[in-house]
């Protein structure tokens, strides 16, 4: 799931419910969601390839749009 948006935490409190028996907030808590501006997105892309080695991501047909950025800026461009 990726969310695009400024006001990270209150995403991730939103997104808490839609992840079933996690007591962390997510965004933070494991390389499940993706929350926040776009600079966000690819340190917290950069970090979970570092610590998990995750380099392969799917993103659901909504998000496609708002997450090209983020792989515009990952590629170089």
């Amino acid at each position: 799931m990726i969310l695009i948006n400024l006001r990270r935490r209150a995403k991730a409190r939103q997104s808490q419910r839609l992840v079933n028996g996690q007591t962390r907030t997510p965004g933070r808590a494991g390389p499940y969601v993706l929350i926040g501006p776009v600079d966000k997105l690819i340190e917290d892309l950069r970090a979970r390839r570092e610590r998990w080695g995750m380099s392969y991501y799917v993103i659901f047909e909504p998000y496609v749009d708002a997450f090209a950025p983020v792989v515009a800026r990952l590629a170089g461009g």
